[in-house]
């Protein structure tokens, strides 16, 4: 069973963000086909990806992760 995430909690997506250095940004949003400027914005929470995006973001940080 999977918990409920609250209010203050956050997504392993966006703390995987977060967590890149400028140069790793760029080469993860280049792996996403996307620019560098939208995951600086995703990061900040300026803009947030779709669902579609964040599956893919979340498959991408598994892969690395093997």
């Amino acid at each position: 069973m999977q918990k409920a995430k609250g209010p203050g909690d956050i997504p392993e997506w966006k703390d995987h963000i977060e967590s890149l250095t400028p140069f790793q940004r760029a080469l993860f949003a280049q792996k996403l086909g996307i620019t560098d400027r939208t995951v600086f914005n995703w990061a900040n929470g300026v803009t947030s990806p779709t669902e579609a995006m964040v599956e893919r973001i979340t498959a991408l940080i598994k892969r690395g992760k093997k």
